[in-house]
C-alpha cells in the first residue's frame, strides 16, 4: 500500500502540471527552475553531498528547521544522522542549517513512542532532564503537527539550546502554509521526487550501460546474486536565506558471488607500501588448518542524484543534476 500511495501522489503532481495547473502555492511540478538547471558529471557518490557522519553544531534555544518523518515516505527513504537509512518507524527527525539529522524528542506526558521519564539531554550549559518521547505524525500534540514533513520554529530543551544527536522540543510553532512562509514542505518534497523520477528516466540508458560495464569487469565465474535499488532524500532548511534544499539520491547495489573454492586457496593480500616509509612486511598466507568451501563476493554500486532549492514561497529556484556514477 505504501508504494501504491507514493506512485499515486507522484502521478497527481505530474497530472496537475500537464493540465497547466499548479501544485499548492503555485509551485508548478515540471516548470523549469527560476535560475535554471546545472549538470555535474564529476562527483563521487551521494555521501559527498551530505554532512559528515554525526555533524552537529551547537543549536540555539529557539530555531527554525524541518521536522521530517523517518523511514520510507512518499518521496523516498529519509536519510538519518549517520547518512544511511535505518529501520525508522516514522518518528520525526529534525533538519536545519545543513547539519546531520537530529534524533528529536518532544516533551511528553506519556504520548508518543520510546517514552522516557526524567531523561537527561546535553545542552551548551550542561544537562537538562525532561519527560520525553518520539512523536509520529499521528501522535496527538498541542502544536498541530500532523504531516510527514513540516517547517517549524521550535524551542529546544526549554530554551537552553542543544548539542549532539538528541534534543527535546518543549514548544513548537507551525510555519509552512503561513503568510510569512507559504511553502508547504510536503508538496515541495513530492515535487523534488517527481522531478527526480524524470531525471532518472532520462539517464536510464546510461545507468544500464554502467551496470553492464561493472558486470563485465567481474572476475571469471562471478555472477550477480542480489540487487537492491533505493531512492533516498536528505532535506535541510537554511533560515537566513529562507530556503529549503533537498537532495534526492538513487542507489543500486548488486552483490556478485564467485565460484566455490577451498579456503586454503585464498590469494595473498598485496603488501602495503608507503612512499615515506617503504613497504611493510608482506602478510604470510598460511593455509587454513580446517579448509572449507567458500565463495568470494564483490559489491557493485551505482548512484544518481539531484539537488533542489526552494524559496519560502515554495518556488523552485535551482536544480543541480548529477549523472550516473559507478563504483
Amino acid at each position: 500500500m505504501g508504494r501504491y500511495r507514493m506512485v499515486m501522489r507522484l502521478l497527481a503532481v505530474l497530472i496537475l502540471s500537464s493540465c497547466g495547473a499548479s501544485v499548492r502555492h503555485s509551485t508548478a511540478a515540471l516548470q523549469p527552475p527560476v535560475h535554471g538547471i546545472e549538470l555535474l558529471r564529476e562527483w563521487r557518490g551521494y555521501r559527498q553531498l551530505i554532512p559528515g557522519n554525526q555533524h552537529w553544531p551547537v543549536r540555539a534555544g529557539r530555531l527554525r528547521g524541518l521536522l521530517v518523518a523517518s523511514g520510507a515516505q512518499d518521496w523516498g527513504a529519509t536519510l538519518n544522522w549517520s547518512g544511511g537509512v535505518g529501520a525508522g518507524r516514522g518518528e520525526y527527525q529534525f533538519f536545519a542549517e545543513g547539519a546531520s539529522a537530529v534524533a528529536i524528542y518532544f516533551a511528553s506526558e506519556g504520548e508518543g513512542i520510546s517514552f522516557l521519564r526524567e531523561w537527561s539531554v546535553p545542552t551548551p550549559a550542561g544537562s537538562a532532564a525532561f519527560d520525553a518521547a518520539q512523536f509520529l505524525p499521528e501522535t496527538p500534540n498541542p502544536w498541530g503537527l500532523s504531516r510527514s514533513a513540516h517547517l517549524v520554529e521550535v524551542e529546544l530543551n526549554g530554551g537552553r539550546g542543544g548539542q549532539g544527536i538528541h534534543s527535546v522540543i518543549t514548544d513548537a510553532q507551525l510555519l509552512d502554509g503561513s503568510v510569512e512562509y507559504p511553502i508547504v514542505v510536503e508538496e515541495s518534497l513530492l515535487l523534488a521526487r517527481a522531478r527526480f523520477e524524470r531525471w532518472l528516466a532520462l539517464q536510464e540508458q546510461a545507468r544500464e550501460r554502467l551496470v553492464r560495464e561493472q558486470r563485465s569487469a567481474l572476475p571469471e565465474g562471478f555472477a550477480v546474486k542480489r540487487s537492491r535499488e533505493r531512492t533516498m532524500l536528505w532535506p535541510s532548511w537554511y533560515d537566513e536565506r529562507g530556503e529549503l534544499e533537498v537532495l534526492m539520491a538513487y542507489t543500486r547495489r548488486e552483490i556478485a558471488v564467485g565460484p566455490e573454492r577451498r579456503s586454503e586457496e585464498r590469494p595473498c593480500p598485496p603488501c602495503p607500501c608507503d612512499p615515506r616509509h617503504g613497504c611493510a612486511p608482506c602478510v604470510q598466507c598460511v593455509p587454513d588448518p580446517h579448509p572449507r568451501l567458500v565463495r568470494d563476493r564483490r559489491s557493485l554500486f551505482l548512484s544518481v542524484a539531484a539537488q533542489y532549492r526552494f524559496d519560502r514561497n515554495g518556488t523552485l529556484l535551482h536544480e543541480r543534476r548529477y549523472t550516473p556514477y559507478a563504483h
